[in-house]
Parts: structure tokens; C-alpha cells; sequence
């Protein structure tokens, strides 16, 4: 029982050397600091890292953004350089394709002035070849189209002035003699008969250039077709004169048509 008693002893005085240390104050342990102090202190702290955690989130964020834009205009860039290549690929197939045709007109030039062709100069004046034949008709033919332009731009002009003195005379007419017709001028029986002959002349006065007008229409259209004929001959003109291999036929052809044409 002594044994137990002291054993009980031991123990109750460790227990009580543990709680002793164990309810030491916090000041002491602290190195003197009060525990409000260091609570505010650890609040503090915090409150800053999660200050400091958003802004490196909104950080992150921000070169995340970046970071895909910048994959963006790569891939662009990407394609622009694609683009580039492929086109210099064609570029560098049309200058192989440009220097072959360059060296077969040059090996065409050196067999031409090796060997030239030999060209019935002489022969020319007295029997003209097929194409200075074509060349005289379409001329013929040009320059009479032309002279039929002309005429149909003067009778053209020449509508217009009848139109305008017809509408002018209209004008006049409605405004002189419609405007006379009166209850008071006479009777009724007198006046019914002049007021329907005028109204006939009227109507004829107006038919007439209806007409007029139409056919002005008609001749409009017809001089651009024959404005756009005359074009065309002068390009099949131009192209043969080009064609020809004595310029000196053309060019007595044209000497002629100059002088028809300022006739």
C-alpha cells in the first residue's frame, strides 16, 4: 500500500509539472507579445495573401488573355507565310514559263535573221493579196457607214428642231385659240362644232408628234448601231493594216479614206 501511495504521488506530481509547463503564458512564449496582438497581426497577414492571391489570379488571367492572343496572330502570321510561299511558288513557275517563251522568240529572231523570208515587194501594187482586198472593202465599207452616220446625225438634228417648233406651236395654239371658246361667243349650236374641230386639229397636232417622237426614238437607236458598227470596222481595220506584210498598200488606202473623209 506504501508502494501505491507513493506511485499515486509520483504520478500526481508529474501531472502537475506537465500542466505547470503546459499553462505557461502566452506572453512568455511569444518573446512578450499580447495574443490580441499577435491574433490582429495573423488577421493581417491574411487578409494580404488573399489580397496578394487575387491580384496574381487577375495576373494570370490577364497573360492568359495575352497568351492567346498571341497564339492567335502566330497563326495568322502562320498563314500569311503559307500564303507567301504558295505564291511564290506560282511566281517563280511564271518566270520559268516567261524565260522559256523569251528564248524561243529569240531562237525565232536567229532563224529569222539567218534565214529571212523573201517578200514579193514589186508584186504588191499591181496584185494586191487577199488580206489588202479585205482591207479595201472594209474600208469602202467603213467610210460608207460613215457618211451614213453623218447623214442620219443631220436628219436626227433636224427632228429635233421639228419636235421643238411643233411643241412650242402647240403651246402657243392651246394657249390662244382653247382659251377663246366662251359661252358668250355665240350660240350653243356654233359652239360645239368649233370646239370638236378643235379638239380634232388637236388630237392630229399631238398624233403627229407622237409619231415624230418615235421616229426620232427609232433614229437615235439606229445611229448608235451604226456608231457601234463603225468602232468595230475601225478595230478590224486597225488589226489588219497590222497585219498586212507591205505597210505601203495601207498606206495608200488610208491616204484615200482621209481625203473622202474631209470631202
Amino acid at each position: 500500500m506504501a508502494k501505491k501511495s507513493e506511485q499515486l504521488t509520483l504520478d500526481e506530481l508529474r501531472d502537475k509539472s506537465v500542466k505547470s509547463k503546459t499553462k505557461l503564458s502566452f506572453g512568455k512564449e511569444m518573446g512578450g507579445y499580447n495574443k490580441k496582438q499577435v491574433t490582429k497581426y495573423i488577421d493581417n497577414l491574411t487578409d494580404s495573401l488573399s489580397s496578394a492571391e487575387e491580384s496574381f489570379n487577375n495576373r494570370l488571367e490577364e497573360y492568359a488573355a495575352m497568351i492567346t492572343m498571341l497564339k492567335q496572330e502566330r497563326d495568322q502570321y502562320g498563314e500569311m507565310y503559307n500564303l507567301c510561299k504558295s505564291s511564290k511558288g506560282e511566281m517563280a513557275n511564271q518566270i520559268d514559263a516567261l524565260k522559256r517563251e523569251n528564248e524561243e522568240l529569240n531562237r525565232l529572231v536567229n532563224e529569222l535573221s539567218i534565214n529571212p523570208v523573201p517578200q514579193p515587194v514589186e508584186v504588191i501594187d499591181t496584185h494586191p493579196g487577199d488580206a489588202a482586198i479585205n482591207s479595201q472593202t472594209k474600208l469602202e465599207e467603213y467610210l460608207s457607214y460613215e457618211q451614213e452616220s453623218q447623214e442620219m446625225k443631220a436628219q436626227l438634228d433636224q427632228l429635233k428642231a421639228m419636235v421643238r417648233e411643233l411643241s412650242t406651236e402647240l403651246e402657243a395654239y392651246a394657249s390662244t385659240n382653247l382659251s377663246e371658246i366662251t359661252p358668250a361667243s355665240g350660240s350653243a349650236d356654233q359652239q360645239l362644232p368649233e370646239k370638236d374641230v378643235l379638239k380634232y386639229q388637236y388630237e392630229d397636232i399631238l398624233k403627229e408628234r407622237r409619231a415624230l417622237i418615235t421616229e426620232n426614238n427609232q433614229l437615235i437607236k439606229t445611229n448608235e448601231q451604226l456608231s457601234d458598227e463603225v468602232m468595230l470596222l475601225k478595230a478590224q481595220i486597225a488589226t489588219l493594216w497590222r497585219k498586212l506584210p507591205i505597210r505601203r498598200f495601207s498606206k495608200q488606202f488610208l491616204r484615200i479614206s482621209q481625203k473622202r473623209m474631209r470631202s
